[in-house]
């Protein structure tokens, strides 16, 4: 079984402005049409068997709208939607209640897109509320193309959340921070977080201004083996971010790392079986 515990997907209707609009912002390109239908279809070439979406509200009077969909969409033809949360949203904890009543694991912050830094008020009070509920949190970690210079969160601030709310779990995203690779170990080891591998072992399709399409490596085996190893391949989720990267070619390189069986097998599926309470 492989689990993409990382992945992302727009309604029809708004898929394709949606990918123009971030895609230009990051300066890359995508690998399906951004749709259920896409990922599925890249799932089916990957050999995938669940994915997990990841909505991000980037509108606090969006955040209910948003999650409506996830609520109605989770769990149809292996697609695992989780919720939407901006520090901003009015009675979060109403909207958290709805999410936890519905069935929904856990929810999404991506401190650069909403341009907050993940140790404010506003996001502490969501993480200790979510503790409370048990529902799990991925934050966006490290740098965003789309925002470069926005340190939002860096491992370090991660850090300084996590030592004021207790009993979260937190997936950081981006094996613990995007170019902060260095500083991983060193911060997040001793508290407990999960890392997820999205958008390290595939590579980005990036446009120059002539749109001329390079593929850009994003982590260096040794670093991404070295992260494993020192967390230990129980507390590692596998992950494309898909569409920017793409699933097949993810689950390809993963499957060459050296790594013992046992250790694919938790990476791959097993830890976020757990999880997700598959």
């Amino acid at each position: 079984m492989i689990i993409d515990f990382h992945a992302h997907a727009y309604p029809d209707a708004v898929a394709p402005n949606a990918l123009s609009h971030m895609g230009s912002l990051a300066h890359c390109s995508f690998y399906t049409d951004g749709t259920d239908y896409g990922l599925t279809s890249s799932m089916a070439k990957a050999n995938i068997d669940y994915s997990v979406v990841l909505p991000v509200v980037t509108n606090p009077a969006k955040t209910k709208s948003i999650n409506n969909i996830s609520i109605e969409k989770n769990g149809r033809n292996g697609l695992i939607y989780l919720g939407g949360m901006h520090p901003d949203t009015e009675n979060y904890q109403e909207e958290m209640d709805r999410l936890k009543a519905a069935g929904i694991k856990g929810f999404k912050i991506h401190p650069q897109y909403q341009n907050t830094p993940i140790d404010d008020i506003r996001y502490l009070r969501i993480l200790e509320y979510a503790a409370k509920l048990g529902l799990f949190v991925v934050a966006h970690a490290g740098v965003e193309g789309a925002y470069p210079d926005r340190h939002l969160s860096d491992p370090e601030m991660i850090r300084n959340a996590l030592r004021q709310v207790e009993g979260l779990t937190l997936i950081a995203a981006h094996m613990g921070g995007v170019q902060c690779w260095d500083r991983v170990t060193e911060n997040l080891l001793d508290t407990g977080v999960y890392l997820d591998a999205s958008c390290v072992l595939g590579r980005l399709k990036s446009a120059s201004h002539r749109m001329i399409h390079k593929r850009i490596r994003l982590m260096r085996q040794e670093k991404f083996l070295a992260l494993v190893h020192t967390f230990g391949a129980d507390r590692i989720l596998f992950g494309s971010d898909s569409p920017w990267t793409s699933q097949k070619e993810s689950v390809k390189t993963f499957m060459k790392l050296p790594l013992s069986e046992e250790e694919k097998d938790r990476i791959l599926y097993k830890n976020a079986s757990q999880l997700l309470g598959l």
